[in-house]
């Protein structure tokens, strides 16, 4: 290879790798606005199914009041039992759906710092790949 090639091919390596740098930066972006996308339809999602729930609850009580008023039974020991129940059993899922979406929220935490760190590895890889080329060039 002529020496006068060299300094063309150092800079088309050094294009090349500059653009693989850019467009990976581009690519994490993408990645991280899908990522709070995600987020966003997770939060949507449980904000929904507590909703849900808490009208499940509300009808399910409403029902048991309108059943014990029509027997007779409006403050029965019975009837108090079933709405308390019910009303801690809401309660419940309400506090699980939101450990669910708290988890969620930090495994997403955790892949965008995963993302983050595959990103400057291969940032790291083409920089060391073009200075052994160039390295290699220059032996010649």
């Amino acid at each position: 290879m002529p020496q006068a090639a060299i300094p063309y091919l150092m800079g088309a390596s050094l294009a090349v790798t500059a653009g693989s740098i850019v467009e990976s930066r581009k690519a994490r972006k993408q990645r991280s606005k899908a990522a709070r996308v995600e987020s966003r339809r997770r939060d949507i999602e449980s904000r929904r199914a507590t909703v849900a729930n808490i009208e499940d609850a509300r009808q399910a009580v409403g029902s048991i009041q309108n059943v014990a008023a029509l027997t007779g039974g409006g403050q029965s020991s019975g009837a108090l039992g079933a709405v308390s129940s019910l009303t801690t059993q809401l309660g419940a899922n309400v506090t699980f759906n939101q450990q669910l979406l708290t988890f969620a929220k930090r495994q997403e935490s955790y892949l965008q710092s995963a993302m983050d760190r595959d990103f400057k590895s291969q940032t790291f890889s083409s920089l060391a790949s073009l200075s052994m080329t160039v390295a290699g060039m220059g032996k010649r």
